[in-house]
Formats: structure tokens, C-alpha cells, sequence
């Protein structure tokens, strides 16, 4: 693995000499990279073999950052990188290092678990805070995700339909099936009277006021007296939604005080704290680098 590295180190600082990202150069960061790698800090050195990949992308910073990446858990990452490299996408790669990139490739290949996801209805599909397309009613959405813990949303125009947690093991294959509901919104109506009687027509009746909390759609609020309709009024409820309703009988008097305030403002504050702990903790595994598991060891 030392002469690996040397070698690797050489091919870096010939083709970018003196590349500085950060007051490090790509040298530095890559050495620094390889040295965390040797002794097991993955995570360390899977963030200095990104930032020397990004400011110069070879073969050698490819190849370590994927092992580095198989290292921390993140399978499909690697997986993702060894298939740009032995794709040429970094240059020309000699026989013995396609032959490890292949060897642990497969192995990160096999570790990948599988998710099918369904609903009931349409919505966007969300993995861990990161927006993965449309889930279009009982069509699948097939997912490739490291073995751990992720968090399944399931969005529509920003308000959050379904939340779930999904336990993947190494090469698991699942599937998930979300019941999406949106959410219901609240309905005051009252009349400017006290002794008046209001109604939301289908949803009961009541003196003075009536709150309703309802599923979104279409409703008909009533002022009546002596049991005669006097006043109505029909209004649209969005999910999420509040709104009073202020009627009267007095004429050009049906006073409407509405205001919107969606659940976008709680459940940001919620899938906010949500996302963030999932992007601080990340997916979780277990032992990622099992003991049987040996360092590629190439031959330059």
C-alpha cells in the first residue's frame, strides 16, 4: 500500500505542480489524505482526498478517495467514483489498478441496498433532505442508498404528506408503501351578532361561533335567523390552512377577515430539525470496513 501511495503521490504533483487549494497545495492535502487512510481514519481522510479530487482530478486522488469512500459507509458514492474511473473519465489507468478498482467496486456493489418506494397519490420524493424526483402514485421509485438509516418525505408544493424512517441493511432489498394525507385546515366562522346562529352546511351549527377543523375543499358557511339562511358565503380551504369568517346580516355587511398562515411555517421548523440531524449524523453502519476486508494493494 506504501509504494501505492508513492506512486500515486508522484502521478498527483507531475501532472498539477504547485496546485494550492485553501493555503494546501494538492500535494499536501493528498499525502494528508493517504496518511488518514493508512490508519483507518476514514472519514478524515475521505474530506482531504475530496478537496485534492476537486482541484485536481486524476486517477490517484480518484482511486484513494473511493476507498476512502467505501471506508465511511458511502457504497454508492464509491461505487459511483470507481465507475468514472474505469470509464477513463481520469485518465488512462493501468491494467494492475483497473483490476483493484474493479475488485472493490464489486465489493461496494454488493453492500448497496435497495429501496422501492409507492404512495397512494402523487408527490415528491425526498431521501435524507435531498429531493430525489416524482412519486407518481403506484408507480415505484426505485432507490440505490448506503446501509443505514434514511429518512423518506414525501412533499407536495412544500407541505409534508408523509414522513417515515427506513432501516437498510448491507444488500438489502425493501419496499415501502406511503398513505399520503394532506393536511386538514381550520375554519372559524362567527357572527357579528352573538345571539345569531352560524353553520357550516354538512358540519353542524352553532350560536354565536363554530370551529371546524376540515380536510381541504370546498365549504358553504351560513348566517341564519329564525332557522332562515340570511347570509352565505362558499370558500375554498387550502391544506394547512386557518381562516375566520366574520357574517353578518346588515346589508353590504359580510365581513370576511381571513388570513392564511400555512403549516409551512411549523413544519419547516420541524422537517428543519429533522434534516439537519440526519445531515449531521448521516446514514449510519455498522463496522463499514468489515475485518475480512483487505486494502487494495496495487502494482505500479
Amino acid at each position: 500500500m506504501n509504494r501505492l501511495l508513492a506512486v500515486l503521490t508522484i502521478w498527483v504533483a507531475v501532472i498539477v505542480p504547485g496546485a494550492a487549494q485553501a493555503g494546501k497545495s494538492t500535494e499536501t492535502l493528498f499525502q494528508e489524505g493517504n496518511k488518514a487512510l493508512q490508519t483507518g481514519r476514514f472519514h478524515e481522510a475521505r474530506d482531504l482526498l475530496k478537496k485534492a479530487h476537486l482541484s485536481a482530478q486524476g486517477v490517484g486522488t480518484a482511486f484513494n478517495l473511493a476507498v476512502a469512500l467505501r471506508g465511511t459507509g458511502e457504497v454508492v458514492e464509491c461505487h459511483q467514483l470507481f465507475a468514472q474511473l474505469l470509464q477513463g473519465k481520469f485518465g488512462p489507468v493501468r491494467p494492475k489498478v483497473r483490476k483493484q478498482a474493479q475488485m472493490v467496486s464489486g465489493e461496494c456493489l454488493q453492500t448497496i441496498a435497495h429501496l422501492e418506494v409507492t404512495a397512494d397519490q402523487a408527490g415528491m420524493l425526498w431521501v435524507n433532505g435531498v429531493q430525489r424526483g416524482p412519486l407518481v402514485g403506484a408507480r415505484p421509485s426505485s432507490l440505490e442508498l448506503n446501509p443505514g438509516t434514511h429518512l423518506i418525505t414525501i412533499r407536495d408544493q412544500g407541505l409534508l404528506l408523509s414522513e417515515t424512517r427506513v432501516e437498510l441493511g448491507r444488500g438489502e432489498r425493501k419496499e415501502v408503501n406511503l398513505s399520503l394525507s394532506l393536511p386538514k385546515a381550520t375554519l372559524l366562522v362567527r357572527s357579528e351578532a352573538q345571539e345569531g346562529w352560524v353553520q357550516i352546511v354538512g358540519q353542524g351549527k352553532a350560536q354565536g361561533q363554530l370551529k371546524r377543523v376540515l380536510p381541504p375543499g370546498e365549504y358553504t358557511a351560513q348566517l341564519l335567523v329564525d332557522e332562515q339562511v340570511q347570509v352565505e358565503k362558499k370558500l375554498v380551504l387550502k391544506p394547512a390552512q386557518q381562516q375566520e369568517l366574520l357574517l353578518s346580516s346588515s346589508p353590504d355587511s359580510v365581513f370576511e377577515q381571513a388570513w392564511f398562515w400555512w403549516a409551512a411555517a411549523g413544519v419547516a421548523v420541524v422537517a428543519g430539525g429533522v434534516v439537519a440531524g440526519i445531515a449531521l449524523s448521516g446514514p449510519t453502519i455498522d463496522d463499514p470496513v468489515p475485518s475480512s476486508w483487505t486494502e487494495p494493494q496495487v502494482i505500479p
